[in-house]
């Protein structure tokens, strides 16, 4: 293992200046009543937590340090002192932001961090115990296809260019051709057989060094759960939706990749070249003269993974994949995968890059956000939301940070949850000085190794007394006048510890863990388990209401250990998205793959108000995109559907980059307000705000523009064939505007993926110096941005013999039957010609639009 010192980079003190915060006097004293060091540090200091779940997963512990002020050169010396190392961005100021600064440190410094006079907390960056991630048509749905063929004036399309996206998440497949863009040049197809139909394994492609045999990258969509191919993908035809096609270099039948197979951050898709099809006539395959575009640069700036940084330019192509990364490649799909203009499937802003920070032990929260920033992220999006152990009243470091830089112009989105249907939230108003028992249900063959809960209540002076009694009877009252916590042996074979902490915001919450202590394969005993909570105060206070939520390490969002009584669904939007600030995000059913109505709110999707009641649920979006995803035991190209509010949020934060490339002026709550405002209401939503959908189903068109996308049909225009003599010419576009509308005309001369020229009419002019076969892509928008396109090909012959056309000894301009012009420079018009046999004019096709 690398030592800390090699892994991170350490923030020497002279750095203080590049902080931004300034000098300041002599060290302060530590504030009278504050707990300096969080219950979570001092129950892994005591090192008795050798539940797996439980005990440290890393070989130093994250820390958030919090300061009286603004730090001195001697605070940030005498920091490190203590075996504490601040961790530094990639300019190299430390990670962090005001008075807080996150560190890594060896057990044991925690202490002596809090005794430093400069120091006012010392928390754990991170939950002991993980939380679950929160789990084409979808376009569409948020109308991001409509934007990307939008702008804001004279500016640029709105595809995300421009715009870093930072994701939090469980890591990537920077490998997979979707996180590629489609900039390494257009080449010819070689038809091998000369039989004018494209073959993988027996037709080519020359990269310069001769012809290389063309194989089909055949891409399969896989069912998460029973493991089975999905909807035919598994056949081995070529489906540009999904497929790819790659130049097999080496001969050996396979796509090699990566720098394990001797490849650099210089190769084009690090890999052996992998291609994307121009498949300009929706047709499905490649037609004789269409081309394939190699992809060369990766979306990807930059991926964390704990304390090493893999760069784009740098060394991006080293970095690991791990099947646990799976969730991470489908949002990172949802947001910035494939290649617009070629790909069927594509993110909501495919043109912005990404940044992934990955802790693998699920910690860091605060780290990996300061981390998003320092890139320059405009949108953060938090893959996770945990509903235990946090007070989930927006007073958490993470919130506090989500605020503030919001002000900056960072966007923080977060994922609701998926708890609707896990009866793991418990809610009940309770007379002042009376006893109420919370029922605790552990399922028969559910066998946790840890049962995880935490009680909330919004008035900390009432000191509760709380009892836990098991099946079998034993009881245990929790000794919550420790600020250092517990841990004790609970009885039948499971030790309980725990803690109490109130939040600035007014929220107390008691924290408890219940669980064999050296975890699996014993278990929490099963049955039913009572908390006893009773409230000393006078009879004549108040009701006061218990919130109570519970989590075990088997059953994620599911309905594993749950709540028998007094279930809701209130307050079911997970932490961090109780920020103030932050932008909450459910989830309505996209695709209906699971049976459900489109449009709905899927079954499963966090809902309600934060524990204060203030409404925070901010917008809806769909769930169930097909997405990248790769898997260790298939050898084929993996897709996945993916659900939950994680299929959901990706979208947000996609359509948040295109708002902010839109105006990048705006700051977070621009962003959220402009969201707001473009939000649809419908028969489903019914009135909104509400806690269900928030303000409505995201809009991202509407967002922008103040306004819904416009309706109607893309134009037409066909494929022709062309037969024209030396010299000038004019080519007539067979085009059309089903809505009747106007049309502008696009030429790409060369097809070499970058249309040269505008035309004023249809009419196209040409001027050929010699005999020759030539390609030309047009492309024909209408005023809606919708676009068709389609390839001319022509055959440049000799000019006929100049002869009397009308028997009277001179060439004349009337109208003998020739269309030549004399002496005028005039172009002549093309004629038609039999290709391939057809005898048209033009080579119409019915064919799917791409621009529909």
């Amino acid at each position: 293992m690398r030592s800390l010192r090699s892994s991170l980079r350490i923030a020497p003190v002279l750095a203080l200046v590049s902080l931004g915060l300034g000098l300041s006097p002599a060290p302060l004293a530590a504030a009278p009543g504050e707990r300096p060091v969080d219950a979570r540090l001092s129950l892994l200091a005591r090192g008795g937590l050798r539940h797996p779940e439980l005990a440290l997963r890393s070989s130093t512990i994250p820390l958030v340090i919090e300061l009286e002020r603004s730090p001195t050169k001697d605070d940030l010396a005498a920091i490190e002192a203590t075996g504490a190392q601040l961790v530094l961005g990639g300019s190299g100021a430390p990670l962090g932001r005001g008075r807080t600064l996150v560190a890594e440190a060896p057990v044991g410094a925690e202490s002596l961090l809090a005794a430093l006079p400069a120091v006012k907390r010392v928390r754990f960056d991170g939950p002991l115990v993980r939380a679950p991630r929160p789990l084409d048509l979808t376009a569409q749905l948020i109308s991001a296809d409509a934007t990307w063929r939008s702008r804001v004036g004279e500016g640029p399309l709105l595809t995300g260019a421009g715009v870093t996206i930072c994701d939090v998440d469980n890591g990537m497949d920077v490998s997979h051709p979707m996180f590629f863009r489609a900039d390494g040049g257009l080449f010819d197809w070689i038809d091998v057989d000369d039989n004018g139909v494209f073959e993988p394994a027996v037709d080519a492609v020359d990269l310069g060094a001769g012809p290389v045999t063309l194989r089909h990258l055949n891409g399969v969509v896989w069912d998460r759960y029973t493991g089975d191919p999905l909807w035919g993908t598994e056949e081995t035809g070529l489906d540009p939706t999904y497929d790819y096609l790659y130049a097999d270099q080496n001969g050996d039948g396979a796509r090699n990749y990566g720098a394990s197979e001797g490849f650099t951050e210089e190769t084009p898709g690090y890999g052996e070249a992998t291609f994307v099809l121009d498949d300009v006539d929706g047709s499905g395959t490649l037609d004789p003269g269409e081309k394939i575009v190699l992809l060369k640069t990766s979306k990807v700036k930059a991926f964390r993974i704990d304390n090493r940084t893999y760069r784009r330019g740098s060394d991006l192509v080293e970095a690991p994949w791990d099947d646990e990364m799976l969730h991470g490649t489908g949002s990172s799909g949802v947001m910035v995968a494939g290649q617009p203009g070629y790909s069927k499937l594509v993110g909501m802003a495919p043109d912005a890059d990404l940044v992934m920070a990955t802790d693998l032990q699920g910690y860091r929260q605060v780290q990996m956000s300061n981390f998003c920033i320092a890139e320059g992220a405009r949108v953060v999006l938090h893959e996770y939301a945990p509903w235990v152990g946090y007070h989930l009243d927006g007073s958490s470091d993470l919130e506090q940070l989500i605020d503030g830089s919001n002000a900056e112009g960072v966007v923080h989105v977060n994922p609701a949850g998926n708890l609707a249907t896990g009866d793991k939230l418990f809610k009940r108003a309770v007379a002042a000085g009376s006893t109420s028992d919370i029922p605790i249900e552990v399922p028969d063959g559910l066998d946790p190794s840890v049962m995880v809960f935490t009680l909330l209540w919004r008035d900390p002076s009432r000191d509760l007394e709380l009892t836990l009694e098991s099946p079998s009877g034993t009881s245990f009252t929790l000794p919550l006048d420790n600020p250092a916590g517990f841990q004790t042996a609970f009885g039948e074979g499971v030790d309980i510890a725990g803690y109490r902490e109130d939040s600035a915001r007014g929220t107390a919450m008691v924290m408890f863990y219940v669980f064999p202590p050296e975890g699996p394969p014993s278990s929490v005993p099963s049955g039913g388990w009572t908390l006893s909570v009773v409230d000393p105060s006078d009879p004549a206070a108040d009701d006061l209401t218990l919130y109570g939520y519970v989590m075990d390490e088997v059953s994620g969002w599911g309905k594993g250990i749950h709540f028998t009584e007094s279930v809701s669904l209130d307050h079911l939007v997970g932490w961090p998205g109780t920020a103030d600030k932050g932008l909450a995000v459910s989830a309505y059913t996209g695709h209906p793959f699971n049976g459900q109505t489109s449009g709905e709110l899927a079954y499963y999707s966090g809902q309600g108000r934060r524990i204060d009641d203030e409404p925070i649920l901010w917008i809806s979006a769909p769930d169930n995109p097909v997405v990248p995803a790769r898997y260790s035991d298939v050898d084929e190209l993996s897709y996945m559907i993916y659900g939950g509010t994680s299929g959901a949020s990706p979208h947000v934060a996609g359509a948040s980059a295109l708002i902010v490339a839109a105006d990048p002026e705006l700051d977070g709550e621009g962003v959220k307000a402009k969201m707001r405002d473009g939000a649809r209401q419908d028969a489903q939503t019914g009135a909104v705000p509400n806690d269900q959908y928030g303000h409505g189903k995201l809009d991202v068109y509407r967002a922008i523009h103040g306004e819904a996308a416009p309706g109607g049909e893309p134009p037409r225009v066909d494929d022709q064939a062309f037969e024209v003599p030396v010299g000038p010419a004019e080519l007539e576009l067979a085009a059309s505007d089903p809505d009747g509308g106007a049309l502008s005309f696009e030429v790409d001369r060369d097809y070499d993926g970058e249309y040269d020229e505008t035309l004023a009419s249809s009419a196209l002019p040409v001027d050929f110096a010699e005999v020759a076969e030539h390609v030309l892509k047009v492309r024909v928008t209408d005023a809606t941005g919708r676009w068709d396109q389609a390839l001319l090909r022509v055959s440049v012959v000799e000019p006929p013999p100049n002869e009397d056309d009308d028997g009277d000894g001179a060439e004349t301009g009337d109208d003998d039957g020739c269309d030549c012009v004399a002496g005028s420079g005039r172009a002549l018009r093309a004629w038609p010609v039999a290709l391939l046999g057809l005898g048209v004019l033009a080579l119409r096709r019915r064919r799917s639009r791409r621009a529909a």
